[in-house]
């Protein structure tokens, strides 16, 4: 157990915490601190993920506990940003679907994937996320992140099917 509580898998607990606080801050209108918050966070999960690979600290539970993070982290700020600007709950609906569909297939399977697709569409969230915490907030920007959002859930989805 000793190994599994070490400095890359303390970055991505300070991740976990940041989520919620980022989410507060869309809330309050702190939008800088918001989205300067969230590219710290982005860095930790680029730092966790080369420190366990560089220093073989990777472990079972951090490869989980990685993933999950990056999905509460994604799902924390983009219901932030959809509840304060009042969009429409099919867009809500259908990530909380997919969120719970990898969250519950890594699980569930015992597998953690980790592709480079997926990881680019995290990037790609992410920016989105920055500009949506500036408030560029619309349908058009709303369905492209969606579809970012799609893209690595129907990966996810045709790698189980195929086993």
């Amino acid at each position: 157990m000793g190994k599994e509580l070490n400095f890359s898998n303390f970055l991505t607990l300070i991740r976990l915490f940041l989520a919620p606080l980022i989410m507060y801050l869309i809330f309050q209108d702190r939008n800088i601190l918001a989205m300067s918050l969230l590219v710290i966070a982005w860095l930790t999960d680029v730092g966790d993920g080369y420190l366990a690979r560089k220093f073989n600290l990777a472990t079972e539970f951090g490869k989980h506990f990685d993933r999950l993070v990056d999905k509460i982290l994604i799902g924390f700020v983009f219901f932030a940003v959809l509840i304060k600007h009042n969009y429409t709950y099919w867009i809500w609906a259908t990530l909380a679907l997919v969120l719970i569909f990898v969250i519950l297939y890594r699980f569930i399977s015992g597998k953690v994937i980790v592709t480079k697709l997926g990881r680019f569409f995290l990037g790609v969230e992410l920016s989105l996320l920055i500009l949506m915490i500036y408030g560029v907030v619309n349908q058009l920007i709303l369905v492209f992140f969606l579809i970012c959002v799609l893209i690595p859930g129907l990966n996810y989805i045709i790698r189980a099917i195929r086993g």
